[in-house]
């Protein structure tokens, strides 16, 4: 509760942010009860958008962002940037990234189907392009 602006571009029923003050949070979702349910929490604002497009009104805003996004394989290959991203996780967080201050900090849970090979590295493939560019 010191101001601090966060944001949840996949909120669900809101778990992530229980220990914010709403005031400061927003909150995004698209399923229809739990966006019901986050009406009824308090929070600043609660969007209503896909989470695989831009936030362009919240670009560079927020202290702080976390989320856990729904994993999935996309339809097609989205370029961000010069990277190739191809599961609906990475670019649901690339796009909620994107919302966060330079000097904010984000809480990510993915990572559930990450495979390493035998010295420890992330296998050759989505995952490595995703990580590459986060280490970017």
């Amino acid at each position: 509760d010191k101001g601090i602006s966060v944001f949840e571009p996949s909120a669900g029923n809101g778990l992530l942010t229980i220990a914010a003050n709403p005031k400061h949070v927003i909150v995004n979702e698209i399923d229809d009860l739990r966006r019901s349910n986050l009406l009824d929490q308090g929070y600043k604002q609660v969007l209503h958008q896909d989470a695989t497009q831009p936030f362009k009104e919240h670009e560079k805003k927020f202290d702080a962002m976390l989320t856990n996004p729904p994993f999935g394989i996309l339809s097609k290959e989205i370029k961000y940037e010069t990277f190739g991203i191809k599961t609906l996780d990475h670019l649901m967080a690339l796009r909620a990234l994107d919302c966060m201050k330079d000097s904010g900090r984000a809480s990510i849970i993915i990572g559930g189907h990450t495979r390493y090979d035998k010295k420890g590295r992330i296998q050759e493939g989505r995952h490595r392009v995703f990580f590459n560019y986060l280490y970017s």
